[in-house]
């Protein structure tokens, strides 16, 4: 495993932990007929960021199938599904800032773990750019002897 192989784990694993944390978003509160009404708080399950949720355990399986040496068929590198669930993640976790989910005590609004979970959901991304960078930089090749023309084929 390469250190941005650990960076995916760390934040995809990190950010599946974090979704069952009860105070993504809050609900209710306030007064009806002038009693207090109690407030919820929900966890990431609910709205864009289930989708989120969903794709790190994706990207968590994915991530040991890959390094096991499966490969999927056609013309899809293997690091780039790592790269679309990274951003696919991100992207659904900051939408859940704009899209937030509607309850029966009407919508919902953000709490304070979902800035932490866009943290986690950056950490992800970026540890899934490093695979994709490390895979670019893997194929390059240099010219040899000033020829201009490079010492391997490419695939």
């Amino acid at each position: 495993m390469t250190a941005a192989d650990w960076i995916i784990l760390a934040g995809a694993g990190t950010y599946l932990a974090w979704t069952v944390t009860p105070n993504w978003y809050r609900a209710g509160g306030g007064k009806a007929f002038g009693i207090p009404l109690p407030s919820y708080t929900f966890n990431a399950w609910r709205g864009t960021t289930m989708f989120a949720a969903l794709a790190a355990i994706l990207a968590i399986a994915w991530l040991g199938l890959r390094l096991g040496g499966v490969r999927i068929g056609g013309a899809v590198e293997p690091k780039v599904i790592d790269l679309i669930l990274g951003a696919a993640g991100l992207l659904l976790t900051i939408l859940g800032l704009v899209l937030r989910p509607t309850t029966g005590l009407g919508e919902a609004s953000a709490s304070w773990a979902l800035p932490v979970a866009i943290v986690f959901a950056l950490l992800w991304a970026f540890g899934a750019l490093w695979t994709y960078r490390e895979r670019r930089s893997s194929r390059s090749s240099s010219a040899v002897d000033g020829s201009g023309f490079t010492s391997r084929a490419r695939p």
